[in-house]
């Protein structure tokens, strides 16, 4: 055996008598020991074998996995397919997605002309009404009321009125008399004269007290047409398709007036209310577009665009 530049004879009859004989090494030891590293160091058989199995492992597992994948690849993807179409000329449509609501064509907002508690309601929602039915009522009690009173002036004014009338035909009388004594001369002339204005003052006094009895008249319809909005009304024929009071409810119609019901004539008219959206903002390369074009524009028509601010300034400062 030669190790490290010199020669071992290590045969049995070369061995002195006082040394055992060895058994030789086997071959793979000797190669492991006539490799050297880099370092000049001997190489170890114990840590050559692990890493050569390693890699003769990693090896055989990277190749079955590229098998495995080809033949997946192979049998699992679907041939592909092709759609052919011949081209043409069409138009281009725009299309907008907006939400509504599916509302009637025709609608009817009944309200109430009065001020009042709701006493009783009649109709709800989805009730077919027909014309001249009542669908809500009013508390009364305060317009009957007001009906009596207006009565009750009506009466006044005519009563007045009858007295007027006999006052009336008394003065008349006297102014008669009056004339009569005149033509005998047993009455001045100022005493005529008095009693004739006494009698046009009568005669007045029960065209006014006319005039009165017509406002008190008219004061008394008033009353009664007050009365009668109590009772709230369908005017059409319809169902109803909202409700917006309760009973107990108090509505106000001070200022305006409110809506109580809401009648569709015809519901097998139906409308869509939506707002569209908006038109999207042009973007900046649209914009950018549009100026180089307007600016070709200029250059073809031979007008040259005003100078900005900025280019002024330019200017300015250069000539600085």
């Amino acid at each position: 055996m030669r190790a490290f530049g010199f020669e071992l004879d290590e045969s049995p009859a070369a061995a002195p008598p006082w040394r055992t004989p060895v058994s030789p090494r086997p071959a793979e030891i000797d190669d492991a020991i006539d490799e050297t590293n880099e370092t000049g160091a001997a190489a170890s058989p114990r840590l050559r074998a692990p890493w050569r199995r390693r890699c003769a492992t990693a090896l055989g597992l990277l190749a079955v996995l590229v098998a495995g994948g080809m033949l997946v690849t192979r049998h699992g993807a679907a041939p592909p397919n092709y759609m052919t179409a011949p081209t043409g000329r069409g138009d281009v449509t725009r299309i907008t997605t907006a939400s509504g609501m599916v509302n009637p064509v025709e609608t009817v907002q009944i309200g109430s002309y009065v001020s009042g508690r709701i006493q009783d309601l009649l109709c709800d929602y989805n009730s077919r009404v027909t014309k001249g039915q009542s669908c809500a009522k009013i508390d009364p009690r305060g317009y009957e009321a007001a009906v009596e009173q207006a009565a009750a002036a009506v009466a006044t004014a005519q009563a007045q009125r009858g007295k007027d009338q006999a006052n009336l035909a008394y003065v008349k009388a006297s102014y008669e008399r009056n004339l009569a004594l005149s033509n005998r001369g047993v009455v001045a002339q100022d005493a005529i004269e008095n009693a004739l204005n006494v009698y046009r003052q009568a005669q007045a006094q029960v065209e006014f007290d006319e005039a009165a009895i017509r406002q008190r008249e008219a004061e008394l319809k008033t009353a009664r047409v007050n009365l009668d909005y109590t009772d709230i009304i369908s005017p059409v024929d319809g169902t109803v398709v909202s409700r917006s009071v309760a009973i107990g409810q108090t509505v106000a119609a001070s200022f305006q007036t409110p809506t109580l019901f809401l009648i569709a004539t015809d519901l097998t008219r139906m409308q869509v209310e939506s707002t569209p959206p908006s038109p999207k903002p042009r973007s900046a390369r649209s914009m950018r577009a549009r100026r180089r074009h307007s600016r070709w524009r200029l250059f073809r028509t031979g007008h040259s665009p005003a100078p900005s601010r900025r280019s002024a300034r330019h200017r300015s400062r250069s000539r600085t």
